[in-house]
């Protein structure tokens, strides 16, 4: 089943107030000005912007990687996917935005989560979070997969090493 598949058996959203925000993460160093032309450098920035941090794949070493993308469907509505890098069986989607709790929630009910072990996943979720938020208040983005989001030891967080995105209607 593809991220597609996997957004369209959502339960129908419920409509109601909106989740708690995530606090803040702390933005990345940018590396561009975003002007248009979409390329690795211009989707960090626009990541940037939001506050998700992003960097090198040299900053990370070895950290175990998480897949995350927003998927937005004609109607606007949009969900997040959080999965496994090497297996796509598993992951979890659920519509924007949500809390921290579900992003937690979402990491925890991975197959790979045993993986995880040691690593912040706790700053994983804030991410996950985070990123709906994004989805939510970006409606720009059509797409947005960060192939490899790397989750460093505890206390020290997670950040974006590879991402690409889609802009404008779907």
């Amino acid at each position: 089943m593809d991220d597609r598949e996997l957004v369209s058996a959502l339960a129908a959203r419920v409509e109601g107030p909106l989740p708690p925000r995530p606090g803040f993460l702390p933005p990345m160093t940018l590396g561009s000005s975003f002007v248009g032309e979409i390329n690795d450098a211009d989707v960090k920035q626009v990541i940037g912007v939001f506050g998700i941090p992003s960097g090198e794949p040299a900053a990370v070493g070895d950290a175990p990687g998480i897949r995350m993308a927003i998927h937005r469907l004609p109607s606007g509505a949009a969900a997040v996917v959080v999965g496994a890098i090497d297996d796509a069986s598993d992951k979890a989607a659920d519509w924007v935005p949500f809390d921290e709790k579900r992003g937690r929630a979402m990491v925890e009910g991975l197959r790979c989560h045993a993986s995880l072990k040691g690593r912040d996943v706790e700053a994983l979720g804030h991410a996950a979070s985070y990123l709906s938020w994004f989805a939510h208040e970006a409606s720009f983005v059509a797409t947005l997969e960060a192939e490899r989001v790397a989750v460093l030891e505890m206390g020290k967080g997670c950040m974006v090493v590879t991402a690409k995105a889609r802009f404008g209607p779907v």
